[in-house]
């Protein structure tokens, strides 16, 4: 999920860049939406990085980063 969510950050740039506007509107549902949280709250982990489940822990493979951070490029 939390790769996901750096592809997510991604995608918006290039609609952005595309478009030239720079707070687009995301409509997410299901897994869509918790990528879409991961992503506004700062979990993002770039996409080459191998995140594995940590069990209990969660992913714990993925809490070094590297980090993509919110770009506030989300206006909803």
């Amino acid at each position: 999920m939390f790769n996901k969510a750096d592809e997510l950050a991604q995608v918006i740039q290039a609609i952005a860049n595309l478009t030239h506007i720079q707070d687009v509107i995301v409509v997410a549902h299901s897994m869509g939406g918790l990528v879409t949280r991961a992503y506004l709250q700062g979990f993002a982990v770039q996409s080459l990085t191998q995140c594995t489940d940590g069990g209990v822990d969660g992913y714990t493979s993925c809490l070094g980063g590297p980090y993509t951070y919110f770009a506030k490029d989300v206006r909803n």
